[in-house]
Parts: C-alpha cells; sequence; structure tokens
C-alpha cells in the first residue's frame, strides 16, 4: 500500500469513528472536565460565558440526537486534522 492510500485509508476511518462510533461513547465527564469540576474550575452552568459550539458533543439548533452528535464528532476530527497538518507544514519548512 502506499503512502496516499494508507493517508486515505486512515482519514476515511477517523471519520467513520467520528461520525458514527462517538454516538456510542461513554457520556460520563472527561478525566479534564471531572478534575475541573472536583477542584472548582468550572463556571456555573448559568455564567455569561460565550456559548460553546460544540458543547457536550453536540451541535446546537439539531433535534437529531444521532446526527447532532456525528456531526460535532465530524468537526472536531477535522479541525485537529487542519491544526496538525498545519503545524507540520511550518515546523517541514523550519527544518
Amino acid at each position: 500500500m502506499n503512502r496516499r492510500t494508507w493517508i486515505i485509508v486512515t482519514l476515511v476511518a477517523a471519520l467513520v469513528v467520528a461520525g458514527v462510533v462517538s454516538f456510542w461513547a461513554c457520556a460520563a465527564p472527561d478525566g479534564l472536565e471531572k478534575t475541573s469540576g472536583a477542584v472548582g474550575l468550572l463556571p456555573p452552568e448559568d455564567s455569561p460565558t460565550l456559548p460553546a459550539p460544540l458543547k457536550d458533543y453536540r451541535v446546537a439548533g439539531l433535534s437529531n440526537e444521532f446526527l447532532s452528535n456525528g456531526l460535532a464528532g465530524l468537526a472536531g476530527t477535522l479541525l485537529v486534522l487542519v491544526l496538525v497538518f498545519s503545524a507540520g507544514r511550518l515546523l517541514a519548512r523550519k527544518a
């Protein structure tokens, strides 16, 4: 398998996991959120902070829970992909 095929297969697998399998992920808070709440660093629910676009791994305004969760997973995965790819390009230029 050449490099381009490997990249495409890996990207498709990541998007499938993010868009479909993430629906069945645990509803319990992740480690950072749990620890932040335990030490009192989380703001109260009614605080006047800016609303998070993907709060609780859901797209606001979508009533279909499966679709809402899947789109949030896809958006997060693509955002991380763009950030990592961009950082790699910047680091490769400096080297």
